[in-house]
């Protein structure tokens, strides 16, 4: 391109191509060299290590007697700058011989070029843009980065580093990209490149690492490790890659596994200049927000605007407390500087009015505080007249614009509620069932409660009520000795942040529970088996009205969120909530527990426990130093996460004890479980020690949590106070933080989801090895590859049956197919829609089942209710599909391929269906038996075949249309060959002989025409419509060959048998692709 004319200085780093009196072509030395000399080389690897944004060719303008040089022109490709250079020759050089004046050709061809960059509208590029160097930089490094490592465009480039990478003890200097799916490296070292690429997703292991040097980072994958070091900031880049893997782990544990919609910034004209910086922030604000929600307990879709730094005035003890205020769209925090002094939530929608305080307002007059600056102050007044003062703002108007303005904003978008379903809401929602089916209170607990409740009407008074309560270390107190029945669950609601969403959506659980659940059948199912095994020894669990009332919020809560739906313990925690809590409140509850609080535990996999395990099990080694190997010898540690945790206890100790910890499960989060389980291995150290096997430390455990007493329950023989536990477990490990949690759980994340993938490719090795000739490391492979294009879940129940569409099974055989001709798209098409035409056997059980259930009650189903059946299986293929065409291409011979290529070019989709089970052996029996019961429709079906008709040595006949879409298969199957027209010599005599061959057919069926017309005049005695559908019959000639024609034809050329019974290397074609993708 041409570029401003800018002075130069000359060096021995370019070597001269062409020039003329006035410009030299020069090329970047290194570069497009044959021969690659030692100069070549340190000037290539400089350029690599030093990022130099440099092209290969450039255009210098000079003049006689001068020594200033202009570059007037660059390119990154030969083509490019000869060009230029013949404009140069042709439309310059002969003006310029008109010239007299040397300064005055300058002067002209400094105009023609700037004139040129006008007309063409090509940007100058001058390096003294300083507002834009930054973003041009970043720019070249994104176009880098696509031209090394060729990945989807959709992959954006989120930051890069130089760095170090050391292999074999040989350090390669270069620069690490981090994009949103791989990390990257790249380095150019003396003619030597090394390419790196590594799926977030691979990622077993992240951890800093330290040399003599430097200190670096060490990835490890389930293909090797990788170490870096050099990095100018290594805690920048940890973090990014922590946080990066994070949201590829997090995602493929989801059904979807992909990002988010939200994750990446919307771009406009303006912002895109500016686009790394952009994306950057954005990942870092997504960060700090899920800080701030997990904080304050907030729902999941609230984002951080932002913080500043100031005080609150504490009214309870007259002084202000230092630290930062948060606001987002819907809510107005704070929190201290000094962890759990004071934290304040103040939803938008609670606030009456934000101002600055006047110094006659009575918060001025009572505020003595030598931290008070009344230019510097704010005053929030919500809407039951309570009022937050804030000091010490920087920008104070500026805090006050961005409130009033969200203010503004939530009060034009509220709307009084209406229920959408009015009176089709109405239904009778049960009450805390401890009001329904309390006894009473004893003497001794109404006077507990009565105190409790005293206790905590004067924390009100001096704290606040509700949402928007001062939360101090002072309440840790009240929460250790219980929270009082009658307010408990409100605290509930508002310590765990249910409170948030209830309010905000007032009608949905009502609407959930009148929605109909057809389409959740099997949930329901589970759901009904699991409602009276739960707290089956309470009363309110033996009636009606207490197991309606449970059937009602798991329902709800599996329709909102068909991706958890239903899981195990769900049931116990559900009927504690029920307890003390209304129908709605409780489902509100469940939705926290499940969604925010102990993330990820009630999917089919309890994914979350198991990590929580890995987390539990570093804890105990920090902790319980002196006991820990003894508790890894007995599998103590996985007991403790998978009956202790999912359930909050609440299974393994009275019920009425582990409210305790629930009440401060509600307030602190999963780290008082964590606690807790410490403290009680503590407590049982001594006989632990003694255990021989892991059922006599369960059986030790298990009796004495079931002997933990509560004021209001005593037992003779016990051996904790659970008031004393929680207690002690705060005294002993109350160092644990949040913050500790999030990192294990980081880490174990990573281990457990590996875990997972390796116990799925064992799976689907043992599933798929009798289906083909692979080895179990080859199916693996496979499968793995198979699981990357066609992103399926780890967690999406049986993964054999997880189907790829077309798009992506092209590109699988793009990639792993070695027999090239297949790889054509049209070709690949049609293998596809071969494939797609029979469904796999695990969709014929499960849908033959429940046509057999069907039929059981309604009779046998006709050939359209079997054929509506298996419609929708139509457009996908699974992985056993999959499978079974690599094992043609690899491990097959040629009369097996080309029945395969037989079946291909079939248009017909029954004839598909039988020559797709002829080849791999499928059985159909039980279809096929419901099939022949229902002989009303017998003569309608369509969709099923006999076994004898599959088994016969003899496939479905071949008519012309499909005769020749088979031979153009062929005929591209050859394209490109070395013995290119000896293939096609050997294949047009075949396709003559079998053209002949068809021809031969259609005149037999002439001569039997002929001996059946004298029949035809008897057609006048039978029935209209008979007569005339036969004599249509015998009148049509059908062009046609079989199977056995076609395979003796083709077997008889030596060049065709040789190409069909090719050999291919599958191991070749893995390495391949690993080298490509690693």
């Amino acid at each position: 391109m041409w570029i401003k004319p800018e002075e130069l200085l000359l060096t021995t780093l370019w070597s001269s191509e062409r020039g003329n009196m006035y410009f030299t072509i020069q090329r970047r030395r290194g570069q497009d060299e044959e021969k690659v000399g030692i100069t070549g080389l340190l000037v290539a690897t400089w350029d690599s290590v030093t990022e130099s944004k440099l092209h290969k060719y450039r255009i210098i303008h000079h003049r006689e007697n001068s020594e200033i040089y202009y570059t007037v022109a660059l390119a990154e490709t030969k083509e490019e700058i000869l060009e230029h250079w013949e404009w140069i020759e042709k439309s310059l050089m002969p003006i310029l011989e008109s010239f007299e004046e040397q300064e005055d050709i300058s002067s002209f061809i400094f105009c023609k070029i700037e004139s040129l960059i006008a007309q063409k509208n090509e940007p100058s590029v001058s390096e003294n843009a300083d507002e834009e160097f930054e973003s041009k930089k970043f720019q070249e490094a994104i176009k880098k980065f696509q031209k090394l490592f060729k990945l989807n465009p959709g992959d954006k480039l989120v930051n890069y580093y130089s760095c170090n990478y050391t292999k074999n003890r040989v350090p390669r200097q270069g620069w690490m990209y981090l994009s949103m799916n791989h990390i990257c490296f790249y380095s150019y070292m003396m003619g030597t490149e090394a390419k790196i690429t590594i799926l977030y997703t691979d990622i077993m292991n992240i951890e800093k690492i330290s040399s003599l040097l430097s200190t670096g980072i060490k990835i490890t994958t389930r293909n090797g490790s990788f170490s870096f070091y050099m990095f100018l900031n290594v805690d920048d880049t940890y973090k990014l890659i922590q946080q990066l893997t994070n949201f590829a782990v997090q995602n493929l544990l989801s059904k979807s596994q992909e990002f988010k919609k939200d994750l990446l910034p919307q771009l406009d004209k303006q912002s895109s200049s500016k686009f790394v910086s952009h994306l950057k922030r954005d990942l870092d604000a997504k960060a700090r927000s899920e800080s701030f929600r997990s904080l304050f307990r907030l729902p999941n879709g609230e984002m951080l605007d932002g913080n500043v730094v100031c005080s609150v005035w504490a009214p309870y003890n007259k002084r202000y407390i230092r630290g930062k205020i948060f606001v987002s769209s819907n809510y107005v925090c704070f929190a201290s500087k000094i962890s759990k002094e004071v934290e304040l939530i103040i939803p938008i929608r609670d606030i009456y009015l934000v101002e600055k305080p006047s110094a006659s307002s009575r918060l001025s007059r009572r505020n003595t505080d030598d931290e008070y600056d009344l230019d510097r102050s704010l005053v929030i007044t919500t809407k039951i007249k309570e009022n937050f003062l804030f000091s010490g703002f920087l920008e104070r108007d500026l805090i006050i614009q961005k409130i009033s303005d969200m203010l503004l904003n939530n009060q034009e978008g509220s709307l009084p509620p209406v229920d959408p379903n009015g009176q089709n809401n109405k239904f009778e929602q049960s009450s805390p069932l401890m009001e329904l089916f309390s006894k009473g209170y004893s003497d001794e607990k109404r006077v507990r409660e009565s105190t409790k409740e005293a206790e905590w009407k004067n924390h009100f008074s001096e704290y606040g009520r509700g949402v928007s309560m001062y939360r101090t270390t002072e309440i840790y107190e009240l929460i250790l000795e219980g929270l009082p029945d009658k307010y408990r669950c409100e605290l509930w609601l508002i310590f765990s942040g249910a409170i948030h969403q209830k309010n905000t959506n007032p009608f949905v659980y009502k609407n959930l529970v009148n929605q109909p659940c057809d389409e959740f059948e099997v949930t329901m199912d589970e759901i009904e088996r699991d409602l009276h095994r739960s707290l089956p020894e309470h009363v309110a669990f033996q009636s009606e009205i207490g197991i309606n009332a449970l059937r009602r919020v798991l329902k709800s809560y599996a329709i909102r969120n068909p991706s958890i739906g239903y899981c195990q313990a769900m049931n116990i925690i559900a009927s504690v909530l029920l307890l003390y809590c209304s129908e709605e409140d409780s489902f509100w509850l469940l939705a926290s527990i499940c969604e925010r609080l102990l993330p990820d535990y009630y999917n089919t996999k309890v994914v979350g426990a198991q990590i929580d395990a890995g987390v539990f099990e570093d804890l105990c080694e920090h902790y319980l130093k002196d006991i820990y190997v003894k508790l890894k010898e007995l599998s103590v540690i996985s007991y403790v996460s998978l009956a202790w945790f999912l359930t909050l206890f609440i299974s393994s100790m009275p019920f009425d004890s582990a409210v305790y910890l629930v009440d401060c499960f509600f307030y602190d989060g999963a780290k008082v479980m964590f606690q807790l389980a410490l403290t009680i291995l503590q407590e049982n150290k001594e006989e632990l020690l003694k255990c021989n096997d892991e059922g006599d430390s369960i059986s030790l455990l298990a009796k004495y949590l079931e002997n933990i007493e509560n004021p209001d329950r005593k037992f003779t023989n016990a051996h904790a106070n659970v008031k004393n536990l929680i207690r002690d477990s705060y005294v002993n490990f109350g160092t644990i933080t949040d913050e500790d949690i999030h990192r294990l759980r980081l880490k174990h994340r990573l281990r457990v989801v590996q875990n997972m993938e390796e116990n799925l490719l064992n799976s689907i090795a043992r599933n798929v090895s009798k289906q083909c000739s692979f080895n179990d490391d080859q199916i693996k492979d496979l499968f793995y590859i198979y699981k990357q294009v066609s992103k399926i879940g780890i967690i999406d129940g049986d993964n054999r049956n997880l189907t790829i569409n077309k798009e992506q099974f092209l590109k699988l055989n793009k990639n792993l197919c070695d027999w090239s001709a297949l790889c054509d798209a049209e070709i690949g098409g049609r293998i596809f829609d071969f494939l797609k035409c029979c469904p796999s056997e695990r969709t014929y059980e499960a849908k033959i089942s429940k046509l057999i259930m069907t039929s059981i009650a309604n009779g046998v189903p006709n050939s359209n209710e079997i054929k509506k059946a298996f419609d929708s299986e139509k457009e996908t293929i699974d992985f056993l599909h999959f499978i079974r065409y690599m094992n043609i291409v690899y491990n097959s011979d040629a009369n097996m391929r080309l029945k395969f290529l037989y079946g291909v070019s079939m248009n017909d989709s029954q004839k598909k269906i039988e020559i797709y089970n002829g080849i791999f052996c499928v059985l159909l029996s039980k279809l096929e038996s419901l099939g022949k019961n229902n002989e009303k429709n017998k003569s309608d079906s369509n969709l099923v075949d006999s076994s004898d008709k599959i088994f016969k040595s003899s496939l479905p006949i071949m008519n012309q249309d499909e005769f020749i879409s088979f031979w153009r298969i062929i005929y591209n199957l050859f394209t490109g060959m070395e013995n290119e027209a000896e293939m096609y010599h050997a294949a047009a005599t075949v396709s003559t002989l079998l053209l002949k061959l068809g021809e031969a057919s259609r005149k037999f069926q002439n001569e039997n025409l002929n001996k059946t017309a004298d029949l035809t005049t008897e057609s006048d005695k039978l029935p209209k419509s008979v007569s005339l559908t036969n004599l249509d019959s015998t009148k049509t000639k059908i062009w046609s060959i079989t199977f056995e024609q076609l395979i003796a034809s083709l077997l008889t050329d030596n060049f065709l048998v040789n190409y069909f019974d090719t050999k291919y290397d599958i191991e070749k074609k893995l390495a391949e692709y690993k080298a490509q993708h690693a």
